[in-house]
């Protein structure tokens, strides 16, 4: 920004790019970049080059020009030069602001009212019916004789005199209960099959006297004879059986090659037992 339009004349402010300015008028001065054209600030504060300026608007002349000077004698004037390029076209104009709404207008006068309607005339009242003939009302019925009156009951005769029961025989005397059976000892379990030699089992057997009222009494069959072994065996008493006999153990003696038996004898006399062994062959 310079005092005057012409460069020789001396600056006094400078503004920035995109900065806005009011413009009072234009006036031709010393040519910047080819354009003579200077812009005079409405403060007054100094003048812009049009080269630097973007005006939004018609810009005046400035009356009497510019107030500078070149710094040259003024020569003779000059033939009218060709006509200056025209300025910038003006930023368009945005829509108008709508009009204001109307104030309301007066509420015409209210209609008259209808008249009213004319009351219909109401039917009188109709001709009575003949009225109904009365109901003849029937006689009461005579009243009934009075009940005759119930015969008196008899008295029934007395009934007989309830029996006595008799009295019941008295229960007997309980019976002694029998002794329990001595459950026999399940027998032991016999040697295993093994393949043996032709030939006719043995048998060999031993007499035993057992005491009475004795306990585990260990009693033992013959040792079966050379070739054989101890197959089975077992006991009986040769005279019939006799109570009191418990078996406690029965079985085959492999290392022995006997048969053993042991018993309880619980009765108060002796028990003859016979204790046998089978014997098989082998090869």
């Amino acid at each position: 920004m310079r005092k005057s339009p012409a460069l020789s004349a001396p600056v006094v402010g400078s503004y920035g790019p995109g900065a806005h300015v009011l413009i009072a008028c234009q006036a031709a001065g010393g040519r910047v970049e080819g354009d003579g054209l200077w812009y005079r600030l409405a403060d007054g504060r100094g003048w812009l080059s049009a080269h630097y300026v973007q005006v939004s608007g018609f810009v005046p002349v400035c009356k009497g020009g510019g107030s500078g000077s070149s710094g040259k004698p003024a020569g003779a004037k000059g033939q009218k030069g060709d006509a200056g390029r025209g300025g910038p076209s003006g930023p368009v104009a945005g829509a108008g602001a709508p009009d204001p709404k109307g104030a309301p207008g007066t509420a015409g006068p209210a209609g008259g009212a209808s008249p009213p309607a004319d009351a219909g005339v109401m039917d009188g009242p109709g001709p009575s019916g003949p009225a109904r003939p009365a109901v003849p009302v029937k006689p009461a019925a005579p009243a009934k004789p009075p009940a005759v009156p119930a015969k008196p009951v008899k008295p029934g005769k007395p009934g007989k005199p309830a029996k006595p029961a008799k009295p019941g025989k008295p229960a007997g005397p309980t019976g002694a209960a029998k002794p329990t059976k001595p459950v026999r000892p399940t027998g032991s379990t016999g040697l295993p099959d093994v393949p043996g030699a032709a030939g006719r089992m043995q048998t060999v057997v031993q007499d035993y006297t057992v005491p009475p009222m004795s306990l585990r009494q260990l009693l033992r069959s013959p040792t079966c004879p050379d070739g054989t072994r101890i197959a089975g065996g077992g006991y009986f008493q040769p005279g019939g059986r006799i109570g009191g006999v418990e078996t406690v153990d029965a079985y085959p003696s492999v290392t022995g090659n006997v048969y053993l038996v042991g018993v309880n004898n619980t009765s108060p006399a002796a028990v003859n037992l016979r204790v046998f062994a089978v014997c098989q062959p082998v090869a």
